[in-house]
């Protein structure tokens, strides 16, 4: 396997590849490219809660695979 440029792209899909086939990796060439070079999500968990630590962990697992760049979290909040 040879990985040129972002490696944690490329582990995120090779992943996606093991998801739809658990037991066989194909023989491909991935030659991926983004439209937009910012893809971030915003979670409020000051406002909106996140029911378990567990949960928090799938999120930041889903985007990982999704190849977000960017997350941006609120913790705190500031009204009475």
């Amino acid at each position: 396997m040879k990985i040129w440029g972002n490696s944690n792209i490329a582990y995120a899909t090779i992943i996606q590849l093991l998801m739809q086939k658990k037991d066989a990796l194909p023989e491909i060439v991935i030659e991926e490219s983004f439209r937009f070079s910012f893809r971030g999500y915003h979670l409020d968990i000051a406002r909106g809660g996140v029911p378990t630590v567990s949960t928090f962990k799938d999120i930041l697992n889903w985007l990982f695979l999704l190849k977000y760049n960017y997350f941006a979290i609120y913790l705190e909040d500031l009204f009475p």
